[in-house]
Parts: C-alpha cells; structure tokens; sequence
C-alpha cells in the first residue's frame, strides 16, 4: 500500500491559486524583475566607473540574479581569484570565485581572467557604491 500526503495546507493552496488566478503574482514577479535589472545595472556601472574599471569584463549579466565578473590580471588566474576573494572579504564584501564552482582547474578558460559569480539579489541599493569601492581595492 502506497500512503501520500501533501504538506502544504489547503488553505495555502487555495491562498496560491488566487494569487495566480488574479494577476497579482505576475505583477509582483515583473516590478521585482525592474527592481532587480535597476540594481545590476547600478552595479555594473559603479563597477566600470571604479578605478579597475578597464580591467573588468561583465559576462552573461542577463542570467537572472547573478553574473560573472572578469577581472584582467597578470598572474596565475586561479591563485588571483583566491587572493582577490581575500581582499575583498576584509573590506566586508564576499565574492564567488567561478573556480570554486569548476570539478577541475583544467576545465576554465586559460585566457588571463580571474573570474568571480556576482549574486546581488539582497544587495542594499544604498551599498552599491560602496561594494564597488571595496571590490575595486581588492583588485
């Protein structure tokens, strides 16, 4: 005998498929989508506006709430990404190095790029600033 159960609750459920049924979900999901693309693309420039700025590349930046960030640098790009990703946590910023993400150091590109997964869903807009900065002087 097979037993299943479902663990939302009908009246979530029901709660659910109004909110769909209405219009409404759509509507948030499209003033959270504008809100977010205005937030990257304040990034994305305060980035380019930093001192580091013609050495930063920004890859698939439409790829929903995340992009990859391509710093030029002279070194080994793997050792740069850990150091950077060093730096940039003391000024209090956190950053993804895409090696972090690669099952071997083989697979990434070898064309002098440290690269780093930038999530700025979260990001406080007053910070935006600010999170350029300290990126900038890790790098």
């Amino acid at each position: 005998m097979i037993f299943l159960a479902c663990t939302v609750s009908v009246v979530d459920q029901v709660a659910l498929a109004r909110l769909l049924e209405s219009g409404d979900y759509d509507r948030h999901v499209a003033r959270y989508r504008t809100q977010q693309r205005r937030l990257r693309d304040e990034l994305l420039d305060a980035l380019a506006a930093s001192a580091v700025g013609p050495r930063l590349a920004f890859e698939e930046a439409d790829s929903g709430l995340h992009f990859v960030l391509a710093v030029e640098v002279a070194g080994d790009a793997a050792e740069e990404e850990r150091r950077i990703a060093r730096e940039a946590l003391a000024q209090g910023v956190r950053l993804a190095p895409l090696g972090a993400y690669a099952h071997e150091h083989a697979a990434l590109p070898a064309d002098g790029y440290a690269r780093f997964v930038m999530q700025y869903d979260g990001l406080d807009p007053k910070r935006v600033e600010r999170v350029a900065e300290a990126i900038a002087a890790a790098i």
